[in-house]
């Protein structure tokens, strides 16, 4: 998920020692029953008030007394109130282990799910770490940071890269592939579903529960979406959720694994080529800043798109706008929690801290991709 200006405090994080705890006590099940040692235990700066990230290193012996040493990666689901109502880590995890199994896409390997929150106090999952780094939202990528420094042909090559192994997810069959449960998710719908619609009561039922204080333009736009709203399609497809490219772990030149599976679903694939286009968009308009300009433009972006997938784009403008009044009741959630935190004060009207809102008119009076 997008990163905010505070993070939370430890009161709202699992602690090392729990990690190292729970895990040393969990992994055995997972290991053959092997005597396991964990180790070298580091949480990522800006997770967010999104999932709980944690590096560490795992040593055992297996049953043929061979010593084994791996880095792993936990998610976790956040302590106390979240950024969501609900986090399916078994759907997050199986849609990894899924398109493991029958595709290209790239994912890291799962080795183990929790459901039960007596181990850890919070329900996990842990998959094999993937080489390489993703590119950073703070600072943004566009400037400042590792990969604003990289060649302007690298640039290119692991944007292209992100989309190419987009469309390849975008182009799995929901049922032929095993991945009817996608409509299951928290932000899953049944397969003959509107999804334009569908959203839009999805994230209005999101934003009641993010906190009661409306906001006169986010609901404004919620109602044009409603009015402009794209027709269903034949089918929908499997959907990201979270499509960004700092949700892409980069290693020469290439994207290595998608990460982030806490909002996929079904959906049509225009949402994750939009939703990947306005995050870039917003990463730099929002600060006032120019893009990256060695990354191909939206235009190019959109076209390469159709050129691999054959598919129709041209709703791509409509969920582009929804993306973006969709991360303005994310942030009406995050400045909620960072109000009642201290972070915020306790006076400030939530439209006028978030600074998502601000960015929505300008999507929605222009007839073309920002």
């Amino acid at each position: 998920m997008t990163e905010i200006a505070k993070q939370p405090s430890s009161a709202f994080r699992l602690s090392t020692e729990q990690v190292i705890h729970g895990l040393q006590a969990w992994l055995p099940s997972q290991f053959d029953n092997a005597n396991v040692t964990v180790s070298d235990v580091v949480a990522p700066k800006g997770t967010g008030f999104s999932n709980q990230t944690f590096l560490f290193s795992a040593q055992w012996r297996d049953r043929q007394a061979a010593n084994n040493q791996q880095q792993f990666v936990l998610q976790a689901a956040p302590v106390g109130k979240g950024l969501f109502a609900r986090y399916d880590f078994a759907s997050m995890a199986r849609v990894q282990q899924q398109l493991g199994a029958v595709s290209s896409v790239p994912v890291a390997r799962v080795r183990g799910v929790e459901a039960d929150a007596k181990i850890l106090g919070v329900p996990f999952y842990i998959m094999e770490r993937v080489g390489g780094r993703a590119p950073t939202d703070k600072p943004p990528y566009h400037r400042g940071s590792w990969f604003s420094d990289l060649a302007p042909t690298t640039h290119e090559r692991v944007w292209w890269s992100g989309i190419t192994a987009m469309v390849q997810l975008n182009a799995l069959d929901v049922e032929r592939d095993g991945f009817e449960f996608l409509a299951r998710t928290p932000w899953g719908m049944p397969i003959d579903a509107n999804p334009a619609l569908t959203r839009i009561k999805q994230w209005r039922e999101f934003m009641a529960w993010a906190d009661a204080e409306p906001c006169a333009p986010i609901s404004a736009a919620l109602l044009e979406l409603e009015r402009s709203a794209p027709p269903a399609p034949a089918k929908l497809s499997v959907h990201w959720g979270d499509a960004k490219l700092s949700n892409c772990m980069v290693d020469n030149s290439r994207i290595q694994a998608l990460l982030d599976w806490e909002l996929c679903g079904l959906s049509v694939p225009e949402e994750d080529l939009a939703h990947w286009l306005m995050l870039d968009w917003s990463l730099w308009a929002v600060t006032g800043n120019t893009r990256l300009a060695s990354l191909p433009s939206p235009e190019r972006t959109v076209a390469r798109y159709q050129e691999l997938s054959g598919r129709d784009t041209s709703h791509v403008l409509w969920w582009f706008r929804f993306g973006m009044v969709r991360l303005a009741i994310i942030y009406h959630r995050i400045m909620s929690l960072l109000r009642a935190r201290g972070h915020v004060p306790t006076n400030a009207k939530l439209t006028d801290v978030n600074p998502m809102v601000p960015l929505m008119a300008p999507v929605f009076e222009k007839d073309q991709l920002p």
